[in-house]
């Protein structure tokens, strides 16, 4: 179960949350999920994902700034200096985690939908 194993382990590890999605996530433990980088607390997995206006890869280093562990980056994305390997926390591209952001908040939350009736 994520739940037990979040708070037994002080987070959920990222190869949990992408199984079937990704396979070159690194291995880490997260204690949250943000899609707004302003709103990152220490500890979480900022999900960089293609927007309407502009791509939220944009705010990586706002969200590593404050406290972002970790960073999925949907493709395509370029900007001027930017370097996933040069990032200061772990960084990996994630095809389609705009489409697969709700199955990994499921997964890190446990599947609360399915308790409902």
């Amino acid at each position: 179960m994520v739940t037990q194993q979040r708070f037994e382990s002080g987070g959920v590890k990222l190869p949990l949350l992408f199984k079937g999605f990704d396979s070159s996530v690194p291995d880490v433990s997260v204690s949250g999920l943000q899609l707004d980088s302003r709103k990152i607390t220490s500890g979480d997995l900022f999900l960089a994902t293609c927007g309407f206006g502009c791509h939220a890869g944009k705010f990586i280093q706002q969200a590593i700034e404050n406290g972002a562990v970790a960073a999925a980056i949907e493709p395509p994305f370029s900007a001027s200096g930017f370097d996933i390997d040069n990032l200061s926390v772990p960084a990996f591209w994630s095809q389609g985690l705009t489409h697969n952001a709700s199955e990994i908040a499921g997964r890190f939350f446990d599947h609360p939908s399915r308790a409902l009736n």
